[in-house]
């Protein structure tokens, strides 16, 4: 019997300070392909190259609407700005068209760096 291989989250490359400093505890993802659960230890990579650097734990979960997101879902959150901002990022993200109907996973986490 193998070990299930960590699951991995790419993030873009201006995030990447942000979670090493502590201030980024949470990422909204959407297509969750990976069945992301409470408890998951996750290794962060670079959006592009693909390298590790960090670690975290997800603490917290929760599944809303792009739409419905609010204030408190937005804490520990890099600023977005508004819902049309939102998808516009997302849009890029994920190479796909938005409505704002989709549904994020909304993931609080701890980090740790590599």
């Amino acid at each position: 019997m193998g070990t299930n291989p960590m699951k991995t989250l790419g993030f873009a490359p201006d995030l990447i300070p942000l979670i090493l400093d502590g201030s980024k505890t949470v990422s909204w993802r959407l297509f969750d392909d990976k069945n992301l659960n409470v408890g998951d230890e996750v290794v962060c990579v670079h959006q592009f190259t693909r390298q590790p650097f960090a670690i975290f734990t997800i603490t917290s979960l929760i599944i809303k609407r792009l739409k419905d997101i609010d204030e408190i879902d937005r804490k520990g959150h890099e600023k977005v700005g508004n819902l049309a901002d939102i998808i516009d990022i997302y849009q890029k993200y994920y190479s796909k068209d938005l409505t704002g109907d989709e549904e994020a996973k909304i993931i609080r986490f701890l980090a740790k760096k590599l």
